[in-house]
């Protein structure tokens, strides 16, 4: 490190200019980037809270074991009842072990809620991943929480399992349908399961940046994403590094974006499912909770329904008893595969080549390389950066006017000034 601070410091003061040196001066760039993005230090320590690995019990299950894991509050105890505690009572009923991840800021109020003797058993079933993260709903809260919760479970527990599953805690799924569609791969290899079909890299419904719409630019959304243990092996030493929230704030996108990123970084395979949602568009516009293939849904309680959306469930159990009598499982399944090399084309990779090669810092792979490939994006992308061009621009010229003005005002004041002093030596 202070060899690289050296260099980085005698390139920045003029020094030698050698490709090498510039690289070395980047990776220090984005070191430092990536400490000052509100996680603080880049070290292993400060990614994972070191808490005592909790004995897992015996699992009676059949299939593939997967550590399902949600992320969650406590500042709304309605929809943390309704959610979490709903959830052990329907999808997660038959699972041993449901892990939450949750701010510090809560450790007082779940022990408060776990001293009732009627939460005392359900508690039983929960694990707590304490993370160190501010506390807030959207933004990148939760690729924080995605981060050091999901490397947390696996620092624990990554031989226990072989699938790692992160969702949000609004997601109801069909557990057993989901078992029986892994069971015939091997957890060794590295892949991950997406929600429907690859989407343009950062496509959302809460904002659009012109990534390419080259299929090498596409990857299949975060939520929920499912890692074989062989994947998040892969991944691992990324999460450590805040590759994750490091993309998340270069995007400016949550953690179910963040996790597209991520894997398209990696250039993960990726196995499709098709999930139902609150948002009609946020997954395949043709799906409906009506199909037999559809593995869950996603936004139990949700009260942001757009218009002409299928009806929603408003509790766990609305959904669980849906699924579970009305809608049966398909006799086999459809399996698709997807397959991205798209990033190994960006100029991060053809620097840095591929992420699990990276040790020492996370390169961050901004917006700008997601549009190479695609010319009707590079020409929006052109056109929204000249108008914040133009409107910074603007602004400063208004600035400098407002100064002008104040300045013409200090300088009638003094004026004003002299001639009074003058007016009272005539005196």
């Amino acid at each position: 490190m202070m060899v690289l601070c050296l260099i980085a410091i005698f390139a920045l003061s003029g020094g030698w200019d050698h490709p090498w040196v510039h690289k070395a001066n980047d990776l220090l760039r984005k070191k430092i980037d990536g400490a000052n993005n509100g996680t603080g230090s880049l070290s292993i320590d400060n990614l994972i809270d070191v808490n005592e690995k909790e004995e897992l019990p015996t699992y009676n299950t059949t299939g593939p074991r997967i550590a399902f894991i949600a992320y969650s509050y406590m500042g709304n105890m309605t929809k943390f009842e309704e959610l979490v505690i709903g959830a052990l009572e329907t999808s997660m009923e038959n699972e041993p072990i449901f892990f939450v991840v949750m701010s510090n800021e809560w450790k007082d109020t779940y022990r408060e809620f776990c001293s009732d003797e009627d939460r005392k058993l359900q508690c039983k079933k929960l694990i707590i991943i304490w993370v160190d993260c501010k506390e807030g709903w959207y933004g990148t809260v939760g690729c924080c929480k995605a981060q050091k919760g999901l490397l947390q479970v696996y620092e624990k527990y990554g031989t226990d399992f072989d699938y790692f599953l992160y969702q949000d805690d609004d997601d109801y799924l069909r557990v057993d349908m989901l078992k029986r569609f892994l069971e015939p791969f091997p957890a060794e290899e590295a892949f991950t399961v997406g929600s429907t079909e690859p989407r343009k890299l950062a496509e959302s419904v809460w904002d659009v940046y012109y990534c390419s719409d080259d299929q090498d630019f596409k990857y299949p959304w975060g939520q929920p994403v499912i890692y074989s243990r062989g994947a998040l092996e892969v991944i691992s030493n990324g999460l450590r590094l805040n590759g994750l929230l490091s993309e998340c704030v270069a995007y400016g996108m949550l953690h179910d974006v963040g996790f597209q990123i991520f894997n398209w970084m990696y250039s993960l395979p990726a196995l499709l499912i098709s999930l139902s949602d609150h948002y009609k568009s946020t997954y395949n516009r043709e799906i409906t909770q009506k199909e037999e293939g559809v593995f869950g849904y996603h936004g139990i309680l949700n009260d942001h329904i757009p218009d002409g959306v299928p009806p929603s469930f408003d509790t766990m159990q609305e959904a669980h008893e849906y699924y579970q009598t009305v809608l049966g499982e398909p006799a086999e399944f459809d399996y698709k595969w997807y397959n991205a090399t798209g990033f190994r084309s960006t100029w991060t990779f053809s620097i840095y080549q591929d992420p699990t090669t990276w040790e020492d810092a996370w390169m961050k792979n901004d917006r700008r390389e997601c549009k190479a490939l695609d010319d009707s994006g590079e020409e929006a992308w052109n056109k929204k950066k000249e108008e914040e061009k133009r409107k910074e621009e603007k602004k400063k010229r208004e600035e400098e006017e407002r100064q002008k003005e104040q300045n013409l005002i200090d300088l009638q004041q003094l004026q004003n000034k002299v001639k009074e002093a003058e007016d009272d030596g005539e005196d």
